[in-house]
């Protein structure tokens, strides 16, 4: 429960939740109809499958430099803090590697039907 009030996650999901809204609106703008959202979601997955892995490899190497300076101080209580961080940000490249591996299929379930009209790669 102190994670979610230091982050203040619910300033995030609503700023995060506003966007979403106005990518939406601006995807629709753009062209009318069930097309528009396959396009705009393909250009959504491809665009989250050039970010994501680097990202994720990004993490792993935080998670190292955050384990090896917790374990160079002597202070257990930024040893433990140090840990923390490390194993959330391993677990974050985790997740977004996940996501890389499952999104496609997902997406291509959803919207990749033929006889709709819409055509989905990511």
């Amino acid at each position: 429960m102190a994670i979610m009030k230091n982050f203040e996650l619910k300033n995030w999901t609503g700023r995060a939740a506003v966007s979403a809204l106005t990518f939406s609106m601006t995807a629709f703008a753009a062209n009318s109809g069930l097309t528009a959202v396959g396009s705009a979601l393909s250009n959504v997955c491809s665009q989250l499958m050039q970010i994501l892995p680097p990202l994720s490899m990004l993490l792993v190497i935080l998670a190292a430099i955050f384990y090896a300076s917790g374990k160079l101080v002597p202070n257990p209580e930024f040893s433990g803090r140090a840990s923390g961080l490390a194993a959330g940000a391993i677990a974050a490249a985790v997740i977004c590697l996940v996501i890389v591996m499952i999104l496609p299929g997902i997406l291509s379930t959803i919207y990749g039907t033929p006889s709709g009209g819409v055509s989905f790669a990511c």
